[in-house]
């Protein structure tokens, strides 16, 4: 993953499409003026580019040309944009004429471009050519490979027109039995089949005719093409038979887009959409007997994960009837209706005002099918590939400021690519009325809007203060601006947090940070002089109970009694010996539980073998309790030589800390985090990954829910402002100072806004307006200037400033002041 950081890069480069054929060893740079051919020459000295030729004098845009064998165009992309010499860079994009794929059946491909073939609508279509125009699909703009996952009953992965865009796991060694990425799953070489539960992929007509119409080699002389000519497809089958099934099939593709961003780019898959062609018809999704679905999507739209779904092949209302998935209220499912190749809605396709997002091409589809042929298929199925290879496309196409935002800020960026989709349709009306958009997707309309103009996030004011006497509310009142360029959208979320990172809540609004990312320092906690040693029976089962000096609270219950799991886990509950760490929250987990190291981990215990070694020992006050795994080894089985020392602190407030002191040898295959008593709850902080290291430590603390804002998200237009209200409840507060964040995440650019919020005991100065319990003529300054000034007051300067309570700061409040000073 190429992280671009700086601003004017991202800025000024918005339509460097890496996906367009480019040539390999150049860059196209347009060199500050006044910069002569020598100068230049200078400059690069220290560089691994040479200039090479003018292009245009008068704007001083040269060619340079890399210097080495060794190394990408795509390396150098930051060190060229972030010299002070530089206005812009840009990649040396090869150019043709404007051509049609040379793929014989194209010509039936009416869905992509309809002539009124076969009595069809002329131009009734997704205006794939003019899309073409823009790009073909492959790579994001700064050089990340796009992936969609097709959850089918599989596809026929050495189909020649798909065989060159099958996703590739090229971190995991095919057939050896071993899990090499480390990824939880053992040879998932081009997916996963979810029925069996490996990494065979079996072959299936209708998986493989929807991977066709997403990605099928293009202009290669063969068959098809696909919506994307260049796109990798990741195959998991389990489209069928039960939810357990489809869960694992949706889980698979959850945990490869979550360590892809983990792990910067380097393991992993960067999904960015799946295709759904199953469903339950009248089945209703929100009713309490579907919880599944909307958590899994969630969860998937959270990593930056757009689900395309298709919806029942009948002509139903799905409001009135109900579906699974396409009546599901997820914001990062879309849901999909066939339209003809006379441009109307097939009259066997359902649709719904409320659920059914958008038509597109669904009868009469020519794409590929097993044995290396192709067939037309008619159904919802067909159609909603062409919305899953657009979610493909438009990352393709999207500018190089949208690309970093998408790995900053994946669950907006999901809901920007969804928000210009249902935008840029064309109204059909056959589908106006009876559908979300009331069109059908125009795959060139949604591509130009991807590319186009840039939001910026701007703020007001730069930080809050408050100082609140105890058992009162404070209100303030802040203001976000789009000052980016005309016609933007500002797509933006928040959140208050007690820390700087982004990172993810669960349902009860734990959060979490580590030392890496934020101002709180690695801390260990020292029990080695009085700490007690704690017994296992065996390397699996808990020991002794402890009591607690406190009852700790925990997803809403209160704990006084814990036991300690030697596999690094800590328990509520009865006994239990669960070793293979499972992702959160599962079922398969214990729970409730506290997990800072859950691997198959082999301490010291009453039936040691010849490897066990390592004690854990705890500690435990009224306000805490430690509790230290000592240098503990893992079950020694490719693990050899590895040994961990962590702890964890429970705090009696329900906080709670894992320290890692040293990790020696294998480290990246366990859990971390927490989940609740029904496990349907959870904080995931890291799975199967290398996350951890030594000297880090981890804090999980609960969001403050005495801090309230009017919006937790939103869009704002070019040029325009939202406000957002701030409230901040002081009861059960203790007297004391707190500081926290409104975290704003926007495709403008992110913001961490501080709160700071001081609880006073309950006295009153009237008149005291900077709050130092004088009353003085630095008072009388500070009325004066907010009678002179334009702003407006906070409510709580007003409250103390209103010295005749007429709703008013003037005048006559100055005269009552000024005799508060001289009595």
């Amino acid at each position: 993953m190429k992280l671009l950081l700086k601003l004017v890069f991202i800025l000024t480069i918005n339509n460097l499409y890496a996906a367009t054929p480019y040539v390999d060893n150049q860059l196209i740079v347009k060199f500050s003026s006044g910069l002569d051919e020598k100068n230049i020459s200078q400059k690069l000295e220290k560089t691994d580019f040479i200039l090479k030729q003018i292009l245009v004098k008068k704007l001083n845009i040269w060619l340079i040309e890399l210097n080495s064998k060794n190394e990408t165009i795509f390396e150098h992309l930051e060190e060229i944009s972030n010299f002070d010499f530089v206005d812009y860079v840009q990649l040396d994009h090869k150019v043709s004429q404007r051509e049609i794929p040379n793929d014989p059946y194209f010509n039936q491909m009416w869905g992509l471009n309809n002539t009124g073939q076969n009595g069809g609508q002329f131009d009734g279509d997704i205006d794939a050519e003019e899309a073409w125009d823009i790009t073909t699909g492959g790579l994001t703009s700064i050089g990340d490979e796009i992936v969609v996952a097709v959850v089918d009953g599989g596809v026929d992965i050495s189909h020649p027109d798909l065989i060159s865009n099958i996703w590739v796991n090229e971190n995991e060694i095919p057939n050896n039995g071993i899990d090499d990425d480390g990824n939880g799953y053992v040879d998932d070489i081009n997916g996963w089949d979810a029925y069996s539960n490996d990494g065979s992929i079996p072959s299936d007509n209708h998986g493989t005719h929807v991977a066709g119409t997403i990605g099928a080699k293009g202009n290669n002389n063969s068959d098809v093409v696909g919506v994307n000519w260049n796109v990798k497809i990741m195959s998991v089958a389990g489209s069928s038979g039960s939810t357990s099934t489809i869960s694992l099939a949706y889980g698979y593709i959850l945990d490869q887009k979550s360590l892809w961003l983990s792990s910067n780019g380097e393991f992993g898959a960067n999904v960015v959409a799946t295709n759904s062609s199953f469903g339950v018809d009248n089945a209703n999704c929100n009713s309490g007997s579907y919880p599944v679905w909307n958590d899994l999507y969630d969860a998937m739209g959270q990593v930056g994960i757009l689900s395309a779904a298709a919806t029942t092949n009948s002509n139903q209302n799905v409001d009135q009837v109900g579906d699974v998935p396409t009546g599901c209220n997820s914001d990062w499912v879309i849901s999909v209706t066939n339209t003809t190749r006379n441009d109307v809605k097939y009259n066997s396709a359902g649709y719904g005002a409320n659920n059914i997002d958008l038509g597109a091409p669904g009868t009469d589809i020519c794409s590929t099918v097993s044995g290396g042929v192709s067939c037309s298929y008619t159904g919802t199925s067909m159609a909603t590939p062409h919305v899953a290879g657009a979610v493909g496309l438009m990352h393709a196409g999207a500018s190089i400021a949208f690309a970093q935002d998408c790995i900053n800020n994946p669950a907006a960026c999901s809901l920007e690519i969804k928000n210009v989709l249902l935008n840029t349709v064309d109204i059909l009306p056959s589908l106006d009325g009876i559908t979300v958009s009331g069109g059908r997707l125009n795959l060139f309309n949604a591509l130009q809007e991807i590319s186009g103009p840039s939001p910026n996030l701007d703020f007001s004011p730069g930080e809050f203060t408050f100082q609140i006497n105890q058992g009162n509310l404070e209100n303030d009142i802040l203001t976000l601006f789009n000052n980016g360029e005309d016609n933007s959208i500002l797509s933006y979320q928040l959140k208050v947090s007690p820390f700087l990172a982004m990172n993810e809540s669960d349902n009860y609004g734990n959060i979490w940070s580590d030392s890496e990312t934020e101002l709180f320092d690695y801390e260990w906690i020292d029990i080695s002089e009085i700490g007690t040693l704690y017994s296992f029976p065996n390397n699996d089962d808990f020991g002794q109970e402890l009591s607690l000096d406190f009852d700790f609270p925990f997803y809403g219950n209160n704990y006084n009694i814990i036991r300690i799991n030697p596999n690094g886990w800590i328990g509520f509950g009865d006994n239990s010996n669960e070793w293979d760490n499972q992702q959160l929250p599962s079922s398969s987990a214990p729970s409730p539980a506290i997990f800072p190291f859950w691997d198959d981990l082999n301490p010291v215990n009453d039936n040691c073998n010849q490897y066990c070694s390592g004690n854990v020992y705890y500690h435990s006050n009224s306000d805490r309790i430690v509790i230290w795994f000592n240098n503990v080894a893992h079950w020694w089985t490719n693990f050899e030589n590895s040994f961990y020392d962590f702890q964890v602190i429970m705090y009696s407030n329900g906080d709670i800390d894992f320290n890692y002191n040293e990790m020696i040898g294998n480290y990246s295959s366990a859990t971390i985090g927490i989940q609740n008593l029904g496990a349907e709850d959870g904080l995931q902080v890291s799975y199967n990954n290398n996350y951890v290291e030594s000297l880090l430590s981890i804090k999980i603390v609960q969001s403050p829910e005495w801090i309230n804002l009017s919006q937790n998200f939103g869009q704002i237009n070019a040029g325009e402002s939202n406000e957002i209200n701030i409230t901040i409840d002081s009861n059960n507060l203790l007297l004391n100072e707190y500081l926290n964040y409104v975290n704003i995440t926007s495709f403008g650019g992110n913001a961490n806004i501080p709160l700071y919020v001081f609880i006073n005991e309950d006295v009153t100065f009237m008149g005291d307006l900077n709050f130092d319990e004088i009353i003085n003529i630095l008072d009388a300054v500070i009325m004066v200037n907010l009678i002179t000034s334009e702003e407006q007051a906070n409510n709580q300067v007003f409250e103390f400033a209103d010295l005749n309570f007429d709703g008013l700061i003037n005048v006559l409040d100055i005269v009552l002041l000024v005799n508060i000073i001289l009595d």
